[in-house]
């Protein structure tokens, strides 16, 4: 069971309560999805501009981590063109992370695309448990 489940899974088992127990038990399962998203968000991703001579990596949060030149692309390309290929290699990369990032939070929610999901039930839940802050 992902962490995202084992929250779901407690908030439908304690939403309507106050027994503190149940309480201490979301507190340490929504700190478990806080952490499991940090951890996803530092990952990172590395793609090249079109010509393979630029090389980005970038975090999934979005944040370049670092940009490889190659002496090719130094020699080949004026400032103009080297700035347009580091361009192209971050956009890449932020591309690739973004979808990486989107198949991972697909495979901890659970929710595949097409799947029904039932936001008013969510939000009203959300709705009574703030509710009973």
């Amino acid at each position: 069971m992902s962490e995202f489940a084992d929250l779901n899974d407690l908030l439908d088992r304690y939403a309507d309560s106050s027994e503190e127990n149940g309480l201490r038990r979301i507190a340490k399962a929504a700190t478990a999805v806080r952490d499991r998203l940090a951890t996803l968000m530092a990952q990172t991703t590395t793609a090249e501009d079109p010509s393979g001579l630029v090389q980005a990596t970038v975090r999934f949060d979005g944040q370049v981590t670092s940009v490889y030149i190659s002496s090719h692309a130094a020699r080949r390309f004026d400032g103009a063109g080297l700035g347009r290929a580091c361009r192209d290699a971050v956009l890449a990369a932020r591309e690739q992370a973004g979808q990486a990032l989107a198949d991972e939070m697909q495979q901890l929610s659970g929710v595949r695309p097409g799947d029904s999901v039932d936001i008013d039930a969510h939000l009203a839940r959300l709705r009574r448990l703030t509710e009973g802050a």
